[in-house]
């Protein structure tokens, strides 16, 4: 079963081909805020180039956040409207999921928001294995019934809480292969029960 995968909640567009828990065909690039002029041709181009034609889908998967407005936005709309129009299932997964760094353990995705809250998403990853435990808008000072996780996701330490700052801690980095053992665990939903979250600050 052949799926396509997207992500435009960050300064990153990520698009892939999978199949069941293989990346077939993968392009990442920034988008330069031009998604409506670089996101259907890159999907049209990869799916030509590996699949021939859009017939071939079996199924969408699509990251809805936390990210910025217009991207997520652009992303989800884009996927959905090939869903509708191609008559197939889709997938939606948190958006720092296809962010995880190449390490095993329990960790906890950090995202800082204008608001001085965090979004927070916890989860464990293995080799052939990724557990989303839960995720929650926090204030810095809820912060601290997470320190046992083994490591941190986060673009910076510098605006955690002081005791955060010893923990190891990994930026950001698409890995759409850890993504993909995720996915091939979830069950499709509906078109109609697609909530998008939106935050000010991008991953």
């Amino acid at each position: 079963m052949t799926y396509l995968i997207l992500d435009t909640s960050t300064d990153l567009c990520l698009i892939a081909l999978a199949n069941e828990k293989e990346i077939i065909a993968e392009e990442v690039f920034a988008h330069s805020n031009l998604l409506s002029n670089r996101l259907l041709p890159g999907i049209h181009a990869l799916i030509e180039a590996h699949i021939q034609s859009p017939k071939n889908l079996r199924g969408i998967a699509f990251g809805v956040g936390p990210g910025s407005y217009t991207g997520t936005r652009v992303g989800v709309a884009v996927a959905k409207s090939l869903a509708f129009g191609l008559q197939i299932p889709i997938k939606t997964f948190n958006s720092p999921l296809a962010f995880l760094p190449k390490k095993e353990g329990a960790f906890a995705f950090l995202i800082p928001t204008r608001s001085g809250q965090f979004y927070v998403l916890l989860g464990d990853i293995s080799s052939s294995q990724v557990i989303q435990k839960a995720a929650s808008l926090l204030n810095k000072e809820e912060l601290e019934k997470f320190e046992a996780v083994d490591f941190l996701v986060c673009s910076s330490d510098k605006e955690l809480p002081p005791a955060f700052r010893k923990k190891t801690y990994y930026p950001p980095v698409p890995n759409l292969h850890s993504l993909c053992h995720f996915l091939s665990e979830q069950r499709h939903t509906s078109l109609e029960n697609v909530e998008v979250l939106y935050l000010y600050t991008p991953l």
